[in-house]
Formats: C-alpha cells, structure tokens, sequence
C-alpha cells in the first residue's frame, strides 16, 4: 500500500477523533489492518465471503483493536449510528443496489461521521493508457472487457445521486489517480 493512500484518508477524515471504523466489503482485510494501524480504537471489517473473512483473520494477528464480521453491504449486521467512519472501497461496482448500499452505510454512521467511498468510475476505467493508467491499454486491448466494464461500474454522477438519495448530503468527489484509483 502506497504512503499517499494513508495521507489521503487523513486529510479526508479526523483520524485523531475517529473511535470507530467500518470497512465493509474488506475482502482479506488490507485496508482494515491500515485503519487498525493508523491508531482508530475499534475497527470492523465486514464482509459476505466467509473465505475472504477466514483469510482477514489469519493475516490479522495482532490487531487488538480488530474484528471482522459477515455481513454485506446491505446489511452489515452493525449497530445504527454506531461508527465514526465507513470506508468502501472497491465495493460499489461490485452491488446491484448501490442506493441500498449507501442506505446502510448512513444508518450505521453516528450523525457527523464521515463516509469514503473509493472505488473506479467508468470515467477512471475509460482513461487513455500511459505509464499512470495501464488499465486504459488493458480495455484497448481487451474490449469485450470494456463491455463488462460498462455493465457493472456506475458513472461517477450516478454515485453522487445514490449518496444524496441515501440521506448524504455534504458530497465532494476526489479524483485520485495514483495507484488507488478515484475516490
């Protein structure tokens, strides 16, 4: 994990203020252990694959301050108003109701806490490849990809708008086109 993805998430949430962190879709638990690691007292990671949750715990040794849960983005299975922070990363191309999605994700934030959702738009996926983008000569290359692409990965105002009908209303988009995709 790059250095500027933790700069990121500082500057976006109060880390020092945060006792409570969700990461929901954590897959094997890396963004999880990062939280964990930057000092936020309690972090959950919730996912539906017990395998991928398995896999979280094992490389997890050590992490006091770390529990993993099943559940899914539609019902995480944490309590409402319950977390200081909700990360989803890389989770929103893979949901149908990505309305739904936001909808827990707001029921499980105390009033003030903040939400980050990173994950790819259509417009990051269809950037032209160079040396920073190679995903674009991969779609170049590969277009029935694309297709696939195009089918499953909302466009960046269709996220916007899902935010706002969940009952989000402080919205800002950061394109961050390092290593980590958009944000």
């Amino acid at each position: 994990m790059h250095d500027s993805w933790r700069t990121l998430i500082k500057s976006l949430a109060p880390i020092e203020r945060i006792g409570s962190a969700a990461d929901i879709g954590c897959g094997g638990g890396i963004y999880s252990r990062v939280l964990a690691g930057m000092g936020i007292s309690e972090v959950s990671g919730v996912d539906f694959s017990e395998a991928m949750l398995k896999g979280a715990v094992e490389h997890s040794e050590g992490y006091e301050n770390l529990s993993y849960h099943h559940g899914s983005a539609y019902s995480t299975g944490l309590k409402s108003d319950s977390q200081d922070l909700v990360l989803e990363r890389a989770l929103i191309h893979h949901v149908d109701d990505v309305e739904a999605c936001f909808a827990e994700a707001f029921r499980v934030l105390r009033k003030g806490g903040t939400l980050i959702v990173q994950d790819r738009t259509r417009e990051d996926c269809f950037q032209e490849g160079s040396t920073h983008h190679i995903r674009g000569y991969i779609m170049e290359l590969f277009p029935k990809l694309r297709e696939k692409e195009e089918s499953h990965r909302p466009q960046s105002n269709q996220v916007i708008e899902a935010l706002k009908s969940a009952g989000f209303n402080a919205i800002e988009e950061i394109v961050f086109l390092g290593n980590e995709g958009s944000v």
